[in-house]
């Protein structure tokens, strides 16, 4: 079976989710920031959009739960796919492709089900209607901006996260939503 790979997505064991993460897999669809999760009972997957987003997701949720992600080495129990390029470190445990309808995958290397999980909702249209954006690199002044190649337009780039607008500072952090004695609500 194979699990969805689009824009970024952080691709985590199912094993690792039962061992480590309270409540398990349910738990961490729970905790999931947008609705992009899917899973195939070897893998789950979340999607981002924003480098940041993924960055918080693996430092801050996954990695004190001992669930940690290194682009050096091979981790065990996670890897960060982009729906491009594939892996974006050593992963032995994981097969990544590309389907003729557009849109990426990734599965574990053992598993031999010809099935496909997506989030509800999900089709290969939505995939194939994606506009990929670069990084401008004649924006003025220090100011982040990417460029659609598709138009050549330069637009400004708001470093907002999905983070910043769900949980207000004084609320419990995602991971402790989950845990013995954590507080918070969705």
């Amino acid at each position: 079976m194979a699990v969805l790979v689009e824009c970024t997505s952080v691709i985590v064991r199912v094993e690792a989710l039962t061992k480590k993460y309270k409540g398990g897999a349910e738990s961490y669809e729970l905790a999931c920031p947008n609705k992009t999760f899917c899973c195939d009972d070897v893998l789950t997957r979340v999607g981002f959009m924003n480098a940041n987003d993924v960055r918080y997701w693996c430092m801050e949720v996954l990695a004190p739960l001992g669930i940690a992600f290194d682009q050096q080495a091979r981790s065990p129990d996670v890897v960060i796919v982009d729906q491009l390029r594939g892996p974006s470190g050593p992963c032995d445990w994981i097969l990544f492709g590309q389907s003729p309808d557009g849109f990426s995958w990734c599965k574990a290397d053992d598993d031999a089900r010809d099935v496909f999980s997506a989030p509800p909702g999900w089709t290969p249209a939505n995939s194939r209607s994606m506009s990929f954006w670069a990084p401008d690199p004649d924006a003025p002044g220090g100011v982040t901006a990417i460029r659609d190649p598709s138009s050549d337009r330069s637009l400004p780039l708001h470093h907002s996260t999905v983070f910043e607008k769900r949980w207000s500072p004084d609320a419990a952090k995602p991971q402790d939503l989950f845990r013995e004695g954590g507080s918070g609500s969705r």
